[in-house]
């Protein structure tokens, strides 16, 4: 993984943990969507469905 990649990650987990703190429903809920997006995407090697609403199809 590039640093400049790398530096994106770190400043997304930093952001994603100050949202957790402030609204753990909120984190929840992009965690969710952020899932959903890479299982299509094929960007994640998921074993089991998506339960998040937002990543049911129709």
């Amino acid at each position: 993984m590039g640093s400049e990649k790398r530096e994106d990650v770190r400043e997304i987990a930093v952001k994603l943990g100050a949202i957790y703190i402030q609204s753990p429903a909120d984190y929840y809920y992009l965690k969710g969507w952020i899932h959903c997006l890479m299982k299509k995407e094929g960007k994640a090697d998921l074993k089991h469905l998506c339960k998040h609403p937002a990543g049911r199809p129709a």
